[in-house]
Order: structure tokens, then sequence, then C-alpha cells
């Protein structure tokens, strides 16, 4: 702390204050909002918290500087003092089909809000968007879609024509949302794929259509069943992506050291456009695309591992598109989106249609839709009776790196991604992916002589 104000030149003023019990040093530690926990049998609290204000009475605090945050504290300190410095929240406009801003949804009932549109909450000011919608409104800075699936056409052109205007987005699709199935109440319910490449191909870029990336290198170990066994075996489908399969020349993923990322579809570039693509989250050279319904009918691990063949090549698994694009529309806007009334005012919306970009749209797309949920990046603990939000991965700060590049902002990228790393054993991953390969495919040939021995004998006992 003292050294963030010798930085700031006079411009941070720290004071140190010790709460005795009952003192207006104590009240004001309570008034702030920091959190208290006892220290004696006598119920004396102890206070080991920050409050921060401006000169316009803006306030941030750190209610208690917890340990499992202990990696975090340059960032979290940092974050204050670049909240208080610029009070005014850029707006993002949050349109989804997942319940992610928590309410009520017919589909998944009551929900909480996700944790990681919490974590945009202390950057940004979130508008929610309805999935019905004819105009993008004026106050919204950036829009994030998330999982764009079953869009009308009047909401798919409300899009469009913000985006060639020279809007910037944010947006996730995937093949397979495996949350989506998870969240929802309905019985049997089967995760839907994005269905957004209209619009995309416009914007340069497509979603390859019922393909899964699968790596792997990259494949994370999960506890499979087998019978009466538990196995631990790699899933080729959900992949833990570190260093190598980030552009670390580019302010948004430069600083990631981990990222999660399940049954995430394939990018690449559409045809025929002069829009710039810009991969920036690949996976590893031994990838294949495969089939998504074998993730969406249920995953078979073992049999995704070992019928794996590598393609010999990277997959484009997020990419930033920028330049001028045309629209998806380009006989004008959908019937159903032309507002009710008089002719005139239907030629004026016409007339107002923007087949090309009138100015240069920059969008970050994301083939994933599940690393936005908690349970691929965060885990939640209890300390001192307080819930403490730890992240185990990169993907939150991935998201608000995409949504600060967007607005123009990049002062938190560069700590923002500090707090956790891996050093895996590379070479022995390598070694032990081998052989397990090799004893998965020895154990299926075993199995299949089994099973024909077995009849043999059936057959042989059958004839006594």
């Amino acid at each position: 702390l003292l050294q963030y104000t010798k930085i700031a030149g006079g411009k941070i003023r720290l004071t140190f204050e010790n709460p005795e019990p009952f003192s207006s040093s104590e009240d004001r530690a309570v008034a702030f909002g920091l959190k208290g926990i006892p220290v004696n049998e006598a119920g004396d609290q102890g206070f080991f918290g920050l409050a921060g204000t401006n000169s316009t009475d803006d306030q941030v605090i750190i209610p208690f500087f917890a340990t499992e945050r202990e990696t975090f504290l340059e960032y979290d300190l940092t974050k204050m003092v670049q909240r208080l410095f610029n009070p005014t929240q850029k707006t993002v406009g949050l349109l989804s089909t997942m319940p992610i801003a928590g309410g009520y949804v017919p589909e998944f009932g009551t929900t909480q809000r996700w944790p990681v549109v919490e974590r945009i909450m202390e950057f940004f000011r979130i508008m929610p968007l309805p999935t019905e919608i004819r105009e993008i409104p004026e106050e919204v800075d950036i829009l994030m879609l998330v999982h764009p699936v079953g869009l009308k056409p009047h909401t798919m052109y409300a899009i469009d024509q913000y985006m060639l205007q020279g809007g910037k987005a944010l947006v996730f699709v995937d093949p397979v949302v495996e949350a989506e199935a998870a969240s929802t109440r309905q019985q049997g319910f089967r995760p839907r794929g994005s269905n957004f490449n209209k619009i995309l191909e416009g914007w340069g870029v497509r979603m390859v259509p019922g393909r899964v990336a699968a790596d792997l290198d990259a494949a994370r170990r999960v506890n499979v069943r087998q019978g009466a066994q538990i196995k631990v075996a790699d899933y080729v489908a959900w992949l833990s992506l570190t260093e190598s399969n980030f552009d670390i020349g580019d302010v948004v993923t430069g600083n990631m050291s981990l990222l999660n990322v399940a049954s995430a579809g394939v990018l690449e570039p559409a045809k025929d456009t002069n829009i710039q693509l810009t991969p920036l989250v690949k996976s590893g050279h031994r990838a294949q695309k495969i089939d998504a319904l074998k993730i969406r009918n249920g995953a078979d691990v073992l049999a995704l591992f070992r019928e794996f063949k590598p393609e010999d090549q990277d997959l484009i698994l997020a990419a930033r598109v920028s330049g001028k694009g045309v629209s998806a529309f380009p006989e004008g806007p959908p019937p159903k989106n032309l507002a009710p009334g008089p002719r005139a005012a239907e030629a004026q919306q016409k007339a107002a249609h923007l087949n090309d970009a009138k100015k240069s749209m920059t969008a970050i797309i994301v083939a994933d839709v599940d690393m936005l949920h908690q349970r691929f990046w965060l885990e939640v603990n209890e300390s001192m009776g307080q819930r403490v939000m730890v992240p185990n991965a990169n993907n939150g700060d991935f998201v608000v790196n995409a949504l600060d590049y967007l607005s123009g902002s990049d002062a938190l990228i560069g700590l923002r991604a500090r707090g956790k790393s891996t050093r895996p054993f590379t070479l022995v991953q390598e070694i032990r992916k081998e052989a397990e390969q090799r004893f998965s495919d020895k154990e299926a040939q075993l199995k299949e002589k089994l099973v024909g021995a077995q009849n043999r004998l059936n057959e042989l006992m059958s004839r006594e």
C-alpha cells in the first residue's frame, strides 16, 4: 500500500486505523461495510480490510483480505484504484438464451446470477436485453451475446444493424452447451447448439456446424465409471488450455495461464470476405474435429480417447474480427420487423437499412459457452464465515479482458491473470498418454477375443 502511494505522487492518501471496540474508528469500519471477525471469547471484532473513496464520494471496499486471494492482491488493489479513478462504467448489453443473469426464466425456473456476471459487474454496468428485441438501445457500448439459438428474425436483424453501425460485440457460440442441459428443468432435455452463422458470416467468420474440437494434449483428466469400477481417463472434448494455446502477443490473451473449455466448437474464416480475423485461442496440433452428436447424446469418454485420430492441425477456438462487414439481410428488414402503421413508416425503416457497414466493427467470437459456468473455472470456499470465490482458471479474466479491450481500456489486463499457474510435467504426460492409448487399444482387442472365446465355449457346451 505504501508503494502505491509513492508511485501515485501524492494523488493517493493512505491512513491506517486500529478499530478499537466501541470506538469511532470501529463505527467507520462497520459503516464502510468492512467485515469483522471475532478475536476473543468476549466477541470483540478484528478488522483486516480496506475502504477507498474519491473526491466525488464514490466508494469501493475490500471487506476482508482473505488468504485464499493472496496471489490476487496486486490485482484487487489496482482494481480498486481504477474504479475510484474512473467511476463512470461502460454499459454491456447482455442478450442470452441461458439464465446467466439470474432471475426467473420459464425453461429454467428461478436461478441465481452466474459468478462470471458478478465479475463483469465489478467493471461494467450490465443491461439485460430480452431475446426478442427490435433495436439495440443507444446506451449499449458493448453487446454480449451468449448462446444465440432460436432467435427471431427481428432480433437477428437488430444485432446485424447494430454491428454495421460500428458496434462492438463479445459473442459466445457453442455446438453443444452442456450447461444448458444441467440448468434446465425439462426432463430428457438434450443440449442444443448455437445457430448464429447467418450473422457471423457477414462478420467474416463461422462456426463449423456439428463439430466439436478435441485435443489429446490439452485433454482434462476425469473420473469415468465403467461397470463397477471408476477409471481416470483423458476426456479429449474437455480441454485445459495453457500458454502455448494463446496468442501471447495479444493484450486479451497475452497473460493468460489456464483456460478451461468444454465441448468447444471450431471457428474458421468465412469465404469471400475482407474482414481481418485474428486467432486468440487455438487447440494444439494433435487435435481432431469430432461429431457433436457424440457429446450431445451422452459422451463415452473412453471410446472418444480410444478412437481419437489427430488431424495434425490447429483449430481456432476464439478469434477477433475487425473491419467492415455486410448485412445478413441483403433484401432489407424481415417483413415482421417492420413497425406497424402507415406505409410511410415502413418505407422510412427500409430506407434506414444498412447493407454494408457504415463504420468498422470489432467482435470477439468464442466457440464455447460452458467456459462461462462456474464449474469450469471457480471454487467457492468458506473462510471465517465468509463466502470466498477463488478462480482455478482464467475464464473470468478472459471475459473481462475481452470487454476491456472492446471498451478501449487495458488498464488491468496485465494483472488479471497473474494468480494461478500450472507447471505440468509435459514429457511425463506425453509418455503416459501414449501408453494409455496403446493399452486402451490392446484392452479392446483382448475383450473382443474374450467374447469370442466365451461364445465358442458356450457353443461347445451346448453340443454336449
